[in-house]
C-alpha cells in the first residue's frame, strides 16, 4: 500500500494503526493521504524497519503480523 490507494485494506490498515498508537484517532477513510503515509513511518521507526518509505510492503506488513501474533 502506499500514497494515494484507496481501499478497505487502507482503512483496515488505519484502523489498526490507530490501535497500534502511530495514527492519531480520526476518521477512517480508507484513503492512504499524508496523515496515513506519515503514521506509517512512524511505525516503522518505531520498529526499526527500514528504510522508513511510508510504504507498507512486505517488512512492515511482517512485523504487523507479528504484533498482531499471526
Amino acid at each position: 500500500m502506499k500514497l494515494g490507494n484507496e481501499s478497505d485494506v487502507v482503512r483496515a490498515l488505519q484502523h489498526y494503526l490507530i490501535y497500534e498508537g502511530s495514527l492519531a484517532n480520526q476518521h477512517n477513510s480508507g484513503y492512504f493521504g499524508p496523515n496515513t503515509k506519515a503514521a506509517v513511518m512512524a511505525f516503522q521507526k518505531k520498529y526499526g524497519i527500514s528504510p522508513v518509505s511510508g510504504y507498507v510492503g512486505y517488512k512492515t506488513r511482517h512485523k504487523m503480523r507479528q504484533l498482531a501474533g499471526l
